[in-house]
């Protein structure tokens, strides 16, 4: 309670150890049980995180690596001091474990669906947390529940690091990609430049992978799709082509395309607008009885087939 905020809430970005420590004591409480017995039953067990524990004898010594201080030039390297962080510090760090272990814990963040089982937290909740809290004044960075945030070639990434005498590391991920890298150095060092510079290396092999896996062929006879189509008002006019493997749409002004985005097949004649001004949207193209085009409704706009 002697504590004193260095910044006015919501003020900039500023982490705490302490505020870590506070939230790992709030939850004991709730959970009427010790953290590290809490942390294990609830998030280690059903991930399969085998090898993860605070209890250095919990571990045999030639499992352990050695940590040293930071390195210098032309000089012996040290061994760090073991650190104790006590039961109030074990929310903010010193956990042993493996690589293995880090990458099942941070795969959960691939994953869909309910919350149960080995999924722990609902997909929705796990977007939450992706989500800004906070972020820079340059707007490149922010920072959400528990994760860190930032772009690493386009994509929205995220990570938490840590550290203490002796050893340093890092989860840095792109969701989008279920692209995840882990970082476990035995001594202090920059662990982040070495996580994200490794996940600007992965990203195109892992982009293309992802394409031709998620990219599902368009439907026999989608050339009937391509044409002018004028929405019921009036009011705006788009056209649909196809292009390649793609069936592509944009908005038309003074017959110049003003705006473009691709239409990812989904289910019979149902797609997925990706890019323009209703990503993320479904379109769905209604047939007659010869199997011609007779409206569009894009994400509840309406098009007719262009009668001129």
């Amino acid at each position: 309670k002697e504590t004193e905020l260095i910044l006015p809430q919501y003020a900039e970005i500023k982490y705490s150890n302490l505020g870590i420590a506070v939230l790992g004591a709030a939850l004991t409480r709730i959970a009427g049980q010790p953290y590290e017995t809490f942390m294990a039953e609830k998030i280690f067990s059903p991930l399969g995180m085998e090898s993860s524990s605070w209890k250095r004898s919990d571990f045999a010594t030639d499992r352990l690596a050695v940590g040293y201080k930071a390195w210098e030039a032309d000089k012996p390297r040290e061994i760090a001091p073991q650190y104790r962080l006590g039961e109030a510090g074990k929310p903010t760090g010193g956990l042993y474990t493996t690589v293995a272990d880090l990458a099942r814990f941070m795969s959960l963040q691939f994953r869909e669906g309910p919350a149960g089982g080995s999924q722990i937290l609902g997909s929705t909740s796990l977007q939450e947390m992706r989500m800004p809290v906070s972020i820079n004044k340059e707007w490149s960075s922010g920072i959400g529940i528990g994760w860190n945030l930032e772009q690493v070639c386009g994509y929205p990434a995220i990570d938490h690091g840590g550290g203490q005498p002796g050893y340093s590391a890092k989860i840095h991920l792109i969701p989008e990609l279920k692209l995840g890298f882990v970082v476990c150095i035995n001594q202090i060092a920059n662990q982040h430049t070495i996580s994200y510079q490794a996940l600007e290396m992965l990203i195109p092999t892992f982009r293309e992978i992802l394409t031709e896996t998620k990219l599902q062929a368009l439907p026999p006879g989608a050339e009937k799709f391509q044409g002018r189509y004028v929405e019921q008002n009036g009011e705006a006019t788009i056209d649909v082509w196809v292009e390649g493997d793609l069936l592509l749409m944009a908005q038309i002004h003074q017959e110049q395309n003003v705006n473009q985005w691709e239409c990812h097949p989904k289910y019979g004649l149902n797609f997925r607008m990706k890019g323009g001004p209703l990503s993320g949207e479904m379109v769905r193209f209604e047939t007659g009885l010869s199997g011609e085009v007779i409206r569009i409704d894009c994400g509840g706009y309406i098009f007719y087939p262009n009668e001129e």
